[in-house]
């Protein structure tokens, strides 16, 4: 990347998994002298390392991170290295952090280590309905070998879906005193209005700023130009159709119906399908990966299942990324267990079964009755495979054999799915 008289960019990106995240900057500024808007005065060069792994099983439940910036300037160079993890215990996210910085000073080098944290406390609905809605944000920071630098509280509350009202306070050391905010955040489905006042009393200072944001963005697969609150350049989107799969490809075929009215959560918001059965979602972050699943509890037919629990999508800067979601109609399947030993009869409890998808590995399991009999309803189209579970197994000490059979895709919206009866799962 390029900047005419202002600065030259080269950087590499390596990401294996979404779990796994190494990138390298380096700029190189032409001129920095005077004042300029991109970076302080002086300013030549830049190198910097990032680093993210999130370790555990559950995605985003434990995240480290580590930063390393060495600043090239017409006094010296200055290096800031910080590393840092962000977990979730309950209801709150704990984002602890060691930071170190290294200044150039006209007598040498001068070095200072900080350790900070920050965390945000999320509603707890057990409190009711008025305490039960706020929710905190904390930050406070150290030097390890010094006094307090900062601390802030910022105290929040929604009032009612678009509204959100804050109050908070910050201190900062060098500063003659605290001083504190006050906002109001209107959040529009077309406009994003925020009116903030700071006071700092020691000063006998307030201020008061009125900001109003908003963007339009026109996409081909859309209806026409959106209006949307958050910003657009260099902001990602997604949008696609939401559809009855009546031949089970998840791919839209002319004769398959959208579904609208059916409501998608992506990454952190809900949206709702329009009468067409298309969404659209603007002003993620590129390069983040999101999550979209739907709400089964909006789907006109309980016969109607989620072709995936759940599709992820990595959005683009400046473009829509296209990520249909498709419907199935659900099929439900009957049998029994039967034990092998001397004349067949069933088995006298229940039983955990393990019921796979062939090509996806998805499982899903389900309990027998007492009799021996089972029965599972909204199973997705597709080729199976059941056993009884292995530990179920070890404790009765018996064997069983594989049950395999395929559940053909339903051929119209206003019909049930298929049914599969007489399946019979064999123990010995």
């Amino acid at each position: 990347e390029g900047v005419a008289n202002v600065l030259n960019r080269a950087g590499l990106r390596f990401e294996p998994s979404a779990r796994v995240r190494l990138t390298g900057d380096y700029v190189s500024y032409a001129d920095s002298s005077g004042w300029s808007p991109y970076t302080a005065a002086g300013t030549r060069e830049q190198w910097s390392l990032y680093g993210r792994l999130m370790p555990g099983r559950r995605p985003g439940a434990v995240v480290v991170e580590a930063q390393a910036t060495r600043t090239l300037t017409s006094q010296g160079a200055q290096t800031d290295g910080r590393i840092g993890a962000a977990l979730q215990v309950e209801n709150t996210v704990l984002r602890p952090h060691i930071r170190v910085q290294t200044l150039p000073e006209v007598t040498g080098p001068g070095g200072r280590s900080f350790v900070g944290l920050q965390a945000t406390v999320l509603p707890v609905r057990a409190l009711g309905g008025v305490l039960g809605g706020f929710w905190l944000q904390g930050q406070a920071e150290t030097e390890i070998a010094g006094s307090p630098t900062s601390a802030s509280v910022v105290l929040s509350r929604n009032l009612g879906r678009p509204f959100r009202i804050e109050g908070g306070v910050r201190w900062e050391r060098g500063l003659t005193g605290p001083f504190y905010t006050l906002s109001v955040v209107s959040q529009l489905a077309a406009v994003r209005s925020v009116s903030l006042v700071t006071a700092q009393p020691a000063e006998a200072a307030t201020r008061v700023d009125q900001s109003i944001a908003g963007s339009l963005v026109w996409s081909r697969g859309s209806s026409g130009v959106g209006l949307f609150s958050e910003p657009s350049l260099e902001r990602g989107g997604v949008g696609g159709e939401v559809f009855l799969d009546l031949n089970g490809n998840a791919r839209r075929d002319p004769k398959e119906p959208g579904l609208p009215g059916t409501r998608l959560l992506v990454g952190n918001r809900w949206v709702t399908a329009d009468s067409a059965g298309r969404y659209q979602v603007w002003g993620v972050s590129p390069y983040e990966e999101v999550l979209i699943s739907a709400d089964t509890a909006s789907l006109k037919s309980p016969w109607w299942v989620p072709r995936f629990p759940a599709q992820a999508v990595t959005p683009t800067p400046n473009l829509v990324r296209r990520a249909d979601v498709p419907i199935d109609i659900g099929g439900v399947i009957e049998g029994s267990l039967v034990m092998e030993s001397g004349p067949a009869r069933p088995l006298p409890r229940s039983v955990r079964i393990v019921v796979t998808e062939t090509n996806t590995k998805t499982r899903t399991t389900l309990e027998s009755f007492t009799d021996g009999s089972f029965y599972l309803m909204g199973l997705r189209p597709g080729r199976y495979e059941a056993v009884v579970d292995s530990a179920v197994l070890a404790q009765m000490g018996m064997t069983a054999d594989t049950l395999r059979f395929e559940l053909e895709p339903g051929h119209s919206a206003a019909e049930p799915g298929p049914t599969l009866s007489g399946l019979r799962l064999n123990l010995r």
